[in-house]
């Protein structure tokens, strides 16, 4: 069997590439990534198809204001999936990511090879539609992006199987009617080696959250959670970029003991974890958000929503809780049972950790896929 996987970027291909690799079925990784980067993580060269000059340009027109970012972006998406639809013949197994593989599907689907799609968030209808309504809830303009929703669904409706990372996942797809034998559900890995324990935690109680300060992230909540607890002895860790669109909220909810810490390289991650005492994501819609796995990792408890897939990763009350989206009483409850049952807190993030261990790892999440690749498509 010969897998050919096509990526723009990096996101968990390179990881998923790897596994494919150890087991002998990896053909071609196409991405827009130099062959050096994806050497690092033991993908040989041989493997690997580059399009560093697409990647160029999309980074170029992020750095200069003067050139259309979603214009340039969308051609290097269309030019690497024709480019990647020259590929398909060669292979026995087509997975593609989501939004830059309809051609490619296409030219699979003309050849009769078997195409996996790789989505890693909602049903883009369901994930569009939700954050137009919280947009609105705040009195805030968001559209709904039609051109991107049906490319999507044509991408979903033309492929034999969408690969999923959560349950929430699987149900925002169910709830638009997509047929359930198409998905196949299997959680993210993480990086153990890049997130060990380090425990430089003070008596001074702090969660922490890492990613994107923004309303789909649910920050709001979080920061109106704090300001309604008013309470000096806890401290929010903030470690990622904080969008304009927050700023009304954090005048709003003004807090001295957030402390805002910008965008961290990932392999210094596990530093800022090592500072908290559980981790905390409010998040409208995701995927499977990798920084819970990544806080798992680091020993660190896990308060999520239902919406970010923390529910296939733990068990309520015994590695975190998962408590429902908008719900700043849950929220507000839960970072105080943290705060107020220290020792549980610790005992719930080595559990955690164990259980990353024991079945969320990269290498984990690779054999499964390729157990659905041999159930499904041999």
């Amino acid at each position: 069997m010969k897998v050919l996987i096509s990526v723009v970027g990096r996101f968990h291909a390179f990881d998923l590439a790897r596994s494919l690799y150890k087991h002998n079925i990896l053909h071609k990784l196409v991405t827009t990534y130099p062959k050096f980067v994806a050497k690092k993580f033991g993908i040989p060269r041989s493997h690997v198809i580059s399009e560093a000059i697409l990647e160029v340009l999309a980074r170029l027109s992020r750095k200069f204001s003067f050139l259309n970012y979603e214009k340039i972006n969308n051609l290097v998406k269309l030019l690497h999936d024709k480019n990647c639809s020259r590929y398909v013949s060669k292979s026995d197994v087509f997975i593609g990511w989501s939004g830059i593989s309809f051609n490619s599907m296409i030219r699979a689907k003309k050849l009769g090879i078997p195409t996996i799609l790789e989505r890693g968030s909602s049903h883009v209808r369901f994930q569009n539609l939700l954050l137009k309504e919280e947009f609105e809830s705040l009195g805030l303009t968001q559209e709904l992006d039609f051109e991107k929703i049906k490319f999507d669904e044509k991408e979903y409706e033309i492929t034999d199987y969408v690969s999923i990372p959560s349950t929430f996942v699987l149900e925002s797809f169910l709830s638009q009617g997509f047929p359930k034998e198409k998905l196949i559900v299997n959680p993210y890995g993480v990086d153990v080696d890049q997130f060990p324990v380090e425990n430089n935690r003070t008596e001074h109680f702090k969660i922490i959250f890492v990613g994107g300060g923004k309303i789909a992230k649910g920050f709001h909540y979080l920061l109106q959670a704090l300001h309604e607890l008013n309470d000096p002895e806890i401290e929010l860790i903030h470690v990622g970029h904080f969008a304009e669109e927050m700023n009304h909220f954090r005048e709003k909810y003004y807090n001295a003991k957030v402390s805002y810490r910008g965008i961290k390289p990932q392999a210094e991650l596990y530093k800022y974890y090592g500072e908290a005492h559980a981790f905390v994501l409010p998040s409208l819609t995701e995927g499977m958000a990798m920084v819970q796995l990544q806080a798992m990792c680091c020993a660190l408890p896990i308060l999520s929503t239902t919406n970010t897939g923390g529910s296939d990763l733990i068990t309520e009350g015994k590695e975190g809780f998962i408590v429902p989206i908008r719900d700043v009483g849950a929220l507000s409850e839960k970072i105080l049972f943290f705060k107020n049952n220290r020792e549980l807190t610790e005992e719930m993030g080595r559990k955690g950790r164990e259980k990353v261990l024991n079945n969320f790892t990269w290498e984990h999440y690779g054999d499964r896929y390729v157990q659905n690749i041999k159930e499904r498509l041999s």
